[in-house]
């Protein structure tokens, strides 16, 4: 039979884990609900800033695509092309992080790119 008195004499086995990154030193008595709403909130801002450097150099090579066309008309519809795509994705991308935040912040009042307030907010006590 475990008791209170055999729980608080337990010795921890083995190192604690000293952890690299948002979840890092977990066993040491943090917050699992804040450092996962950090490492969730730093994996969509990372997918955001992937999103704008890809559109960026999909706008840079059709640029760069339509000024060395030479007058082939082909070559320019495909660097229109290619912009046009990089473009509609760039809008789709910071669409999709304006309507995320707008909606839940209407329907939900809450705002679910800041996870910690969403979790806290989630956490029975």
């Amino acid at each position: 039979m475990i008791t209170q008195k055999t729980l608080a004499a337990a010795v921890p086995v083995g190192p604690k884990l000293g952890g690299i990154g948002p979840l890092g030193n977990v066993g040491a008595g943090s917050d699992v609900a804040v450092k996962f709403g950090n490492l969730l909130s730093l994996i969509v801002g990372f997918m955001g800033l992937v999103a704008v450097i890809w559109a960026m150099f999909i706008i840079l090579g059709s640029g760069y695509a339509w000024m060395s066309a030479g007058g082939d008309a082909q070559k320019i519809q495909k660097a229109r092309q290619q912009l046009t795509v990089a473009l509609v994705g760039l809008l789709i991308a910071m669409a999709a992080v304006f309507l995320l935040t707008f909606v839940s912040n209407t329907l939900f009042g809450i705002n679910l790119l800041k996870l910690n307030e969403v979790i806290q907010k989630l956490q029975f006590k």
